[in-house]
């Protein structure tokens, strides 16, 4: 396949312009490629002599499907800015055609992903820079060799936890494992050996999926456009279930020109198909629509094998006028063959706000076994806890960490900062570093004792000693009584949110809430022995796994959940400006919009 190619160097920037009359392309099987394809089908997953595409076995494809599926959802502009005519954001975007080519590797994925990332770089940063593919191949090593395929959630949680990218210009940044494939295992360019400088930090990345299965075609449309329109690529995936599907495709590259589309793309031969011995996946960055002349709407593609002399910028075109939920059958179940996803990405260092703690305990400040009322005023220092006392300890950039430190039975005014714990009359000592989030906690001694996530790392160390690596950059530490609902004897496990992810370690992994969502877990059950429970809350509404649904509050207010009626169980309640409400229960004023509910 790649004898066929001419290599051109091509395009160094700019629009491409179409015409509105776009013709369909000739749907026509080139019989001795056919016989290629299937001689070499016997040979293994990754077929070398066929260009770079993705071979999962069924398994991992209901895999992808379910994490796509359970993950958060693209947000969609309730005012798009425009509904018909054309759209590119190649703009953003510097490459060279005749490089951009995977050549035998099936790590598509990161070329489509990274290529929303450049993008992305250049709407938020004003930086169009041609980042590198290598990186990801040399460096991504946690759930396999790149080149054996991989899904947008996969990339950006390897971006979030890596925290920068680089440009393709850095030393061994260039993609050099054209030549290689899946059943080489690994990258010809070890780790160490990619130039890490100069890099663009990033803060957090998550990949949303678009809304395209279970709707009607129109909406579909409507929802990618969307996207695009708020500036951001689609990450574009999709499937060639069988022989006639592949020949179809292939034919249509090798042999039709860059304004030429096929009539319904792959829908006849993938709905409804079963895959065969010939099957595969694909993913390509969708960068634009036209739909000017509405005879021949179409999907602007961005491909990664190269510029041949028919394709010489690499692109294609997709109809837009498909079954966006078609689907394939293999070895027991139905899979969609068309995916659509959005990469959520932020530029830059980490913000403060990010390491605000998430208090375990009971916030009982008298030991009454209700949850106390209490504010820390950090411009001031002030601790305020109402019908209890008023104090004045800490500064301005320290964390409220209340909780029962001397084992009395009642929480303790407390702040760390910057790795300095403070108890007030009780102790203080160093433990930690400023980008840690402090978390004190019952961690596996049985007693309370302080403990801090590094998210940096996915370090989580206590103080009574040891110390485990669980989660990455972006995750938000979730610990707490999965197990046993005992919250002073009871371990504490160590547990994250990413994205509507929720890992407990050595304990259960499902998905409950998505991006955007802040995790509220607790004791939401009346009876004395029931484990917490997963919780979001989601600009008013709250979601408890297992539970209830329920709306109580609005978009902005602090959730504050706690046992405020000594019923065994945690009550959902928010801070809003000073406003503490109880759900079921009273509403007090205590504090002002400057103040941190302390209480957890």
């Amino acid at each position: 396949m790649r004898n066929l190619r001419i290599l051109l160097l091509v395009l160094a920037g700019g629009v491409p312009l179409f015409s509105a009359g776009l013709s369909k392309g000739e749907e026509v099987i080139i019989e001795p490629f056919r016989k290629l394809l299937a001689e070499d089908v016997s040979t293994g997953p990754c077929l070398s002599p066929h260009p770079g595409v993705m071979r999962p076995d069924a398994e991992t494809r209901r895999e992808w499907q379910e994490s796509m599926l359970a993950g958060p959802r693209a947000y969609l502009d309730p005012d798009p800015r425009l509904k018909k005519g054309s759209l590119s954001l190649l703009s953003h975007f510097s490459y060279t055609p005749s490089l951009w080519d995977q050549a035998y590797c099936g790590n598509c994925w990161v070329w489509a992903g990274t290529a929303c990332l450049a993008i992305a770089l250049d709407v938020q940063e004003g930086t169009r820079d041609s980042l590198s593919v290598q990186l990801v191949n040399s460096c991504h090593t946690g759930s396999g060799y790149a080149c054996c395929g991989g899904w947008a959630p996969d990339l950006a949680d390897w971006y979030n936890s890596q925290g920068y990218c680089i440009p393709w210009s850095n030393t061994n940044g260039n993609f050099q494992d054209g030549g290689r494939d899946c059943n080489d295992g690994s990258s010809l360019i070890p780790c160490g050996s990619v130039g890490k400088s100069p890099s663009y930090p990033i803060s957090s990345c998550s990949a949303a999926y678009i809304t395209t299965h279970g709707v009607s075609q129109a909406t579909a449309i409507a929802n990618i456009k969307n996207v695009l329109n708020q500036n951001k690529a689609v990450w574009f995936a999709f499937y060639a279930p069988t022989a006639a599907a592949d020949a179809k495709f292939m034919n249509f590259w090798n042999n039709n020109s860059e304004n030429q589309y096929l009539s319904n793309f792959l829908d006849a031969e993938g709905c409804g198909a079963t895959w065969d011995s010939v099957g595969w996946g694909h993913a390509v960055l969708c960068y634009g629509y036209n739909d000017d002349d509405p005879n021949n709407p179409v999907w602007y593609m961005l491909n990664s094998w190269g510029g041949p002399a028919n394709r010489p910028h690499g692109f294609f075109l997709v109809d837009m006028d498909i079954n966006y939920g078609c689907q394939s059958y293999d070895n027991g179940s139905w899979e969609y063959n068309y995916w659509w996803a959005a990469f959520d990405v932020d530029f830059g260092s980490p913000a403060a706000s990010d390491r605000a703690p998430l208090q375990l305990y009971a916030g009982d400040f008298n030991g009454d076994a209700y949850s106390d009322l209490a504010i820390f005023r950090a411009s001031s220092g002030l601790w305020s806890i109402r019908g209890i006392t008023r104090a004045y300890f800490g500064q301005s950039g320290d964390i409220p960490v209340p909780a029962d430190f001397n084992g009395d039975g009642t929480s303790d005014i407390s702040v760390f900062r910057d790795g300095l714990w403070l108890v007030r009359g009780v102790t203080r000592f160093y433990f930690g570093q400023s980008a840690d989030v402090p978390i004190p906690a019952s961690y596996h001694s049985g007693y309370l004792t302080a403990g801090i996530y590094r998210p940096s790392t996915g370090l989580w160390s206590w103080r009574s000693g040891g110390r485990t690596y669980f989660g990455r950059s972006g995750d938000v530490p979730v610990p707490g009584h999965y197990v046993s609902r005992d919250a002073k004897w009871g371990p504490t496990y160590h547990a994250i949110f990413r994205n509507g992810l929720w890992n407990v370690q050595g304990v259960t992994r499902f998905y409950y809430g998505s991006s955007g969502d802040t995790p509220v877990p607790g004791a939401y059950t009346t009876s004395s022995t029931e484990p917490w429970k997963a919780g979001v809350f989601r600009n008013g509404l709250w979601l408890v796994r297992g539970v209830t649904r329920a709306y109580f509050g609005q978009s902005g207010d602090t959730p504050v959940p706690a046992d405020y009626t000594g019923n065994w169980g945690d009550e959902m309640a928010i801070f809003r400006s000073g406003l503490w409400s109880i759900r079921g229960g009273n509403r007090y004023y205590f504090g002002n919009s400057t103040d941190t509910p302390a209480t957890r």
